[in-house]
């Protein structure tokens, strides 16, 4: 377990980083980086379990998710496809 943790943490790391450059660009509160943050360790989270179309409906919820709590969406899916390289699901 502990050598899983060597090799999650540093991940999560960088999911983390990626989505902190992401809010920066988009000059969001700062008050707000903390949900934003939350939202990208959701998916990652998520990828770790899911693949395929399983991910992609799981993020979509998490993304309404995200929106019922406020958060901007134009933001959200950026977080979304420049992070995880993810599309949005198709009807």
């Amino acid at each position: 377990m502990r050598e899983q943790l060597f090799v999650i943490f540093p991940q999560q790391e960088a999911v983390e980083n990626e989505v902190k450059l992401v809010l920066t660009e988009a000059a969001t509160p700062t008050i707000m980086d903390p949900s934003y943050i939350n939202f990208g360790r959701e998916i990652y989270k998520t990828a770790l379990r899911f693949s395929g179309g399983q991910l992609i409906a799981t993020v979509d919820m998490i993304l309404s998710n995200g929106l019922g709590r406020g958060l901007d969406l134009d933001i959200l899916e950026r977080i979304r496809s420049t992070v995880f390289t993810l599309t949005a699901p198709t009807p």
